[in-house]
């Protein structure tokens, strides 16, 4: 039996999709406000909305393991893809809350049951800020807790400490970095707000450089790594290192929407975090942009995806084959 955390997710819903087309037996945990209409429209795009209706949905929380702990047991594996995917400084505990407590109680509840094996899904974001001198970064960089930029990186790094802690303790676990993950699912979460932006005719955009990767390829190497005896590691997932202009512009010709043309310059956004830090102390409302958005905007970071590829063989889907399949959904009824 597979078990599945974050099943209406942009991670989740690809992978409940191809564990149903191998045959697997597929329950997948949901929050009761969860909307299903979202992962049932991706099934239909993915060409078998009938896969559908074979999940079992449970309605819980990764936070409380008595809604789902009697599902887990010797015969189970699980992965968990449940996160909040946000850089809000005004959602701090609640990201520290989902994506750190929730991962102990996910990694507690499979150590009591004795699962078979546990995936999980962390973030190329917990490489924090290395001095690289353009080189690549890889799974043996070591990452401290005063080199990450917001507390979604923060989050992810001490997620993945629990998972450690986790194999420690005799839990057989893999763990997967993926960069920036896009595909379909829904519109107002994750990386999909790139393409709403872009839709919606957003004008501006920065040189700075960061990984790529198609969702189909996150779920591929999981279910890969999770089918063969390979433990105790981590891999990064990433397809090419591309700027955020250039994507951009991918996504505007396939959305036939004009591409961004106005570069904004690092002194703009120094400008801009500082007078969000003025507004919150004068007018006493939530910060909006903070100083380490404005840093991300203009970070250079690349991503090598050597290990996973040395480890599976496999090639990953190009980015522009990504975006065209992407405005596709978009069109999609």
């Amino acid at each position: 039996m597979i078990f599945v955390t974050g099943g209406s997710g942009l991670i989740g819903i690809r992978l409940l999709f191809d564990l149903l087309s191998k045959g697997y037996n597929v329950i997948a945990l949901k929050r009761e406000y969860s909307k299903l209409e979202i992962v049932e429209k991706c099934f239909s795009f993915y060409g078998n909305k009938d896969l559908f209706s074979q999940i079992q949905w449970i309605t819980g929380n990764i936070l409380d393991e008595y809604s789902y702990r009697d599902f887990l047991n010797k015969d189970t594996t699980v992965y968990h893809c449940a996160a909040t995917v946000s850089f809000n400084p005004n959602k701090s505990k609640y990201i520290y809350r989902n994506n750190v407590i929730g991962t102990k109680h996910i990694i507690n509840a499979c150590l009591e049951a004795n699962v078979k094996k546990l995936c999980y899904v962390s973030s190329v974001a917990v490489f924090g800020n290395p001095c690289l001198d353009n080189n690549l970064i890889t799974e043996s960089i070591e990452s401290t807790q005063d080199n990450f930029g917001s507390m979604y990186a923060l989050s992810k790094f001490e997620g993945e400490l629990e998972v450690w802690r986790g194999i420690a303790e005799g839990l057989c676990a893999v763990i997967v970095n993926p960069s920036v993950v896009l595909g379909i699912g829904n519109r107002n979460s994750s990386s999909n707000q790139l393409f709403n932006r872009v839709q919606n005719g957003f004008k501006y955009y920065t040189k700075g450089i960061t990984g790529f990767v198609d969702v189909k390829d996150v779920s591929k190497c999981m279910i890969s790594l999770m089918e063969s005896n390979i433990q105790g590691e981590r891999f990064i997932l990433n397809s090419e290192n591309l700027n955020f202009k250039n994507v951009m512009k991918l996504m505007a010709k396939e959305l036939n929407v004009k591409a961004p043309t106005i570069e904004i310059k690092p002194w703009v956004s120094s400008l801009g975090w500082r007078l969000d830090w003025v507004r919150k102390y004068l007018f006493f409302q939530a910060r909006k942009f903070t100083k380490s958005m404005a840093r991300s905007l203009y970070e250079k970071k690349s991503y090598s995806s050597k290990k996973i590829k040395r480890t599976l063989d496999i090639s990953f889907i190009p980015i522009k084959k990504t975006i065209e399949n992407h405005a596709k959904f978009y069109k999609f009824k």
